[in-house]
């Protein structure tokens, strides 16, 4: 069972979402974004496509960056003790 909910940004500028999983298997990933391009430019925040948008997601989370089919994805693995929680900003 997978619980998924999305909640604007106090500012309007993004939306931050927030995944649950019950009963998660050993080893679970989750992707967070894909994209041709994306640079890490501080601790918590990625470029996507060249500043179309940027995700924000705390580096407790451990996010890996590696290549994918479009170029390039993020991805976690899933810690069943908290949600998963990450914004899109745009």
């Amino acid at each position: 069972e997978v619980k998924d909910s999305i909640a604007c940004e106090a500012n309007g500028e993004g939306i931050t979402r927030a995944i649950t999983v019950a009963n998660p298997p050993v080893n679970l990933f989750c992707r967070i974004v894909d994209g041709k391009d994306i640079k890490q430019v501080s601790d918590h925040l990625y470029t996507v496509d060249d500043r179309t948008f940027y995700i924000r997601l705390d580096k407790k989370f451990a996010p890996i960056i590696r290549a994918s089919e479009k170029g390039k994805e993020i991805i976690v693995r899933y810690n069943a003790a908290e949600p998963l929680i990450y914004s899109i900003i745009w």
